[in-house]
């Protein structure tokens, strides 16, 4: 079996690197978790960052979808 050079993985599809999402989200994990902590642990501090950073990356998968030369 050989696989097909031109058979596109769903990260090459929305235009992601996986590893670099990934350390990403690892980073907004503890920046909300700094954010909780520092704020005497106000639930809904937390709740707005975790908004922020869910906007954010929605943002981000739809500017990853536009080609650059566009932009």
């Amino acid at each position: 079996m050989t696989d097909n050079p031109n058979k596109k993985t769903f990260w090459d599809k929305v235009h992601l690197d996986p590893t670099m999402l990934l350390i990403l989200l690892a980073l907004l994990v503890y920046s909300a978790l700094v954010i909780w902590s520092a704020s005497g642990q106000d639930i809904g501090m937390m709740e707005r960052k975790i908004g922020q950073i869910a906007m954010g990356l929605v943002i981000m998968v739809v500017m990853a979808q536009i080609p650059p030369r566009v932009l």
